[in-house]
């Protein structure tokens, strides 16, 4: 898959994975971290994906994940704050876009 390829694949859904991110990690900068993490995930699997039916569904699962394994890591900080969004988001899940 070439550069322009990527791009007209996976760009379009760059504000639905924003939003989904930011649905799960509540921070503007981690969800755009989050988004440019998926980007170059998707981008080192490039030559494996030239057979998906539907690249938004991939990519939404693929950010989706990508949260959640950030959510269930263990964390660093000792920011109670933190801890309790991030448990609070563990427990209450996220609904559906519609």
């Amino acid at each position: 898959m070439t550069h322009q390829e990527f791009k007209a694949r996976f760009l379009p859904c760059h504000k639905k994975m924003y939003y989904i991110a930011f649905r799960y990690l509540g921070n503007e900068y981690d969800a755009e971290d989050m988004v440019q993490n998926t980007y170059l995930k998707l981008w080192e699997k490039r030559e494996s994906l030239e057979n998906i039916e539907n690249n938004e569904a991939y990519a939404i699962t693929t950010i989706k994940h990508l949260c959640l394994d950030t959510l269930r890591a263990p964390q660093i900080e000792t920011d109670n704050d933190s801890v309790l969004v991030q448990e609070s988001l563990l427990h209450n899940p996220i609904r559906p876009m519609k």
